[in-house]
């Protein structure tokens, strides 16, 4: 019964992803089993917080923060934008480097599947980028926005509502970037479509409304906003659409890694 139990288990790690587990502590490891999680905090931390610390300065210094406080929220566009490109900064070699290298044919070689390569690569990637790109800066935010911008503190779970929906647009970006590394073999592609969507957004939304209920901008320059301060969000689809979107990126992403030869 007990050889027939472990064989049993044995089989059950065969399948769709097979030796996952394993690919899923490698990746976790490069984060936190390194400096790695640190590293990527502190530069985060240096450019998100230091911009906020500034912007609190100037306004201080031209006597304007009545007006900083009316509009604190925008800065959690600012978090949205330069998040986003770290993003695509970070995940941009996940998929090129290891195919380019040789790594992705030595692992796939081992009893381990290609969905589980991917889905390991995203999760381990996703969680090191949210501690080091939203968690950790965005904590730090919190006493800057509060007592430079609004001269209060502010509600402490609403922050950390308004962090979770800039995590969505994170989250968004990993996806995308993640798709693009299946669907291109250099990293100008790679790079270009996110970094045009980032900064491409405002314009095309001015051209086509409707838009704005389907991309993720929304989410860091209004919605983050409206949670921060307790109000009605307005534009509750982006809620939806940006993680159907993220879901449809890693399912093509799946489907074209699948067919791919390394």
């Amino acid at each position: 019964m007990a050889e027939q139990e472990v064989l049993q288990k044995k089989r059950e790690l065969h399948g769709g992803f097979s030796g996952f587990n394993n690919l899923l502590r490698a990746e976790l490891n490069r984060w936190f089993g390194t400096s790695r999680w640190l590293f990527q905090s502190l530069l985060w931390v240096l450019i998100i917080d230091g911009v906020i610390g500034v912007i609190g300065l100037v306004s201080k210094m031209f006597e304007e923060l009545e007006t900083a406080a009316a509009d604190a929220q925008q800065i959690f566009g600012l978090i949205a934008v330069f998040g986003s490109i770290g993003v695509v900064i970070l995940m941009q070699n996940v998929i090129i480097n290891e195919r380019e290298n040789g790594v992705a044919s030595w692992i796939l070689s081992k009893p381990v599947s290609r969905s589980a390569y991917l889905l390991a690569k995203l999760i381990g990637n996703t969680a090191g980028i949210l501690v080091s790109i939203v968690l950790i800066p965005g904590l730090i935010a919190y006493p800057l926005i509060s007592q430079v911008f609004v001269g209060s503190w502010l509600s402490f779970p609403n922050f950390l509502g308004a962090l979770a929906v800039l995590a969505l647009e994170i989250i968004f970006y990993t996806c995308l970037t993640l798709m693009l590394g299946t669907l291109f073999q250099n990293r100008g592609g790679v790079l270009a479509v996110p970094l045009a969507l980032i900064f491409g957004q405002q314009p095309m939304i001015g051209l086509f409304p409707d838009l704005i209920h389907i991309l993720p901008y929304s989410l860091g320059t209004i919605t983050a906003g409206a949670v921060l301060f307790g109000e009605e969000v307005m534009l509750k689809l982006p809620l939806l659409t940006t993680p159907a979107l993220s879901l449809l990126f890693v399912f093509l992403a799946d489907r074209r890694f699948r067919k791919e030869e390394l």
